[in-house]
């Protein structure tokens, strides 16, 4: 249950044991122990008519009325629990190995141990390895200091910060297979609300995530780093990052002028004006700060070069009747030998299946060399065809395929 402190709560009691102190009295002018709340933990000081004492964690019970001993930090016993006799005052304390405070340098102390860096504000934690962190007392040279241990500055400084804010990883971060940057956290506020939010700032709103490798005794995880929704970037301009991909142009997602996103299929989507905000917006590639693709909001491209230079993997060849399959239709070309026969065309379920088609009214191109000693006619199965299927011997043809809706295609004889 919750962990609950409380002011002057005394009871007296008898001692059960080293299990339990059994309450019954409770003083005027204090509170029982009533107030923690049942099954409840808080610290508690016990002692009797002979001196002996005891500091620890604690359970109230409110079914026997009862604290139960369940740690003990400190006693007259070397830290053991005590053995009480006879009545037994208990009382809420504070221990001094669980107290908070600012030592005679002005410095938050956790614990109580001493360090080398004396005479600097910082806030130390002394629990065995754990860091703690330190900066100068000088406003003007104030840094930023993580450190591996408080009492040994062999293990060096692990990061710091100068007069800017800029990072500093001194520590190693690296190993045999490569680069890592473990257990870091880069965010804004925890809650949603903007840590800051001006013309030069970021704006954070911290749903967002960006995963990097950790690597730990030879295994390969993913860790998760939190970042900030929207940051400003250096020419006033505002990346986003949603749950899909990041936007460009403006910290709320709807106003962005250009997005990258991913769809339910995992596809990669670059956008110009996804919101539909704006007129004319065009998708352009540079090269060297130099325009080469631009497709306009019409979704014709345009290449600056006046060479376009397609790929051509494996043709498919046939010398005898057959029908093709979707893979053999995508090489883009048929070049036919022996006499005369039909070639005919892939069902129209495997030309769907062959390829991923942005659509209907997507197409491709297929072409037929015909080195055969007659004539090649071009059979067209399920699929609609327009044009003459015949291809005289040493000529060649071109097709287009026309997708015009699921697992339908129309077939246009082009010359």
């Amino acid at each position: 249950m919750a962990f609950v402190i409380k002011d002057r709560v005394q009871q007296t009691g008898t001692a059960v044991g080293t299990s339990r102190f059994d309450l019954s009295g409770t003083p005027t002018g204090f509170q029982s122990f009533s107030i923690i709340g049942n099954s409840n933990t808080t610290y508690y000081s016990a002692t009797d008519v002979a001196g002996n004492w005891e500091v620890g964690l604690g359970v109230y019970s409110s079914g026997n009325t009862s604290i139960q001993r369940s740690n003990i930090l400190s006693s007259s016993s070397g830290g053991s629990a005590v053995t009480f006799s006879g009545t037994v005052t208990v009382f809420c304390t504070y221990p001094s190995s669980k107290a908070v405070y600012l030592d005679s340098s002005n410095s938050a102390v956790i614990g109580s141990t001493a360090d080398i860096f004396s005479g600097y504000p910082k806030l130390t934690v002394t629990n065995g390895s754990t860091f703690f962190y330190a900066y100068s007392s000088t406003a003007a040279s104030a840094q930023l200091y993580f450190f591996k241990s408080r009492s040994n500055t062999a293990y060096g400084t692990v990061l710091s910060t100068d007069t800017l804010g800029n990072i500093a990883f001194t520590g190693a971060m690296s190993n045999a297979s490569g680069v890592f940057l473990e257990g870091a956290i880069i965010q804004g506020s925890m809650d949603g609300t903007p840590v800051f939010d001006d013309a030069n700032g970021f704006i954070s709103s911290f749903p967002a995530k960006i995963s990097f490798y950790n690597r730990t005794g030879g295994y390969d995880t993913f860790q998760d780093v939190q970042l900030a929704e929207s940051m400003r970037l250096s020419n006033n301009s505002v990346l986003s990052i949603g749950g899909y991909g990041f936007y460009l142009g403006s910290a709320n997602i709807g106003a962005s002028r250009a997005s990258i996103t991913a769809d339910s299929n995992g596809d990669l989507i670059l956008s110009a004006d996804p919101n539909n905000l704006y007129s004319n917006s065009d998708v352009v590639t540079r090269i060297d700060n130099v325009e080469r693709i631009r497709t306009d909001s019409s979704g014709y491209t345009q290449f600056t070069s006046n060479l376009v230079m397609p790929y051509q993997g494996n043709i498919t060849s046939k010398s005898t009747t057959a029908t093709l399959t979707g893979a053999e239709l995508v090489t883009g070309l048929l070049n036919t030998t022996g006499s005369s026969y039909t070639v005919t065309l892939p069902t129209a379920a495997n030309i769907e299946s062959a390829l991923t088609w942005a659509g209907n009214n997507a197409c491709i191109d297929w072409f037929v060399i015909n080195t055969a000693s007659g004539t090649i006619t071009i059979g067209a199965n399920s699929n609609t065809f327009v044009g003459a299927t015949t291809i005289a011997t040493a000529t060649s043809a071109q097709f287009r395929i026309r997708r015009t809706g699921s697992s339908a295609f129309t077939v246009y004889r082009l010359r």
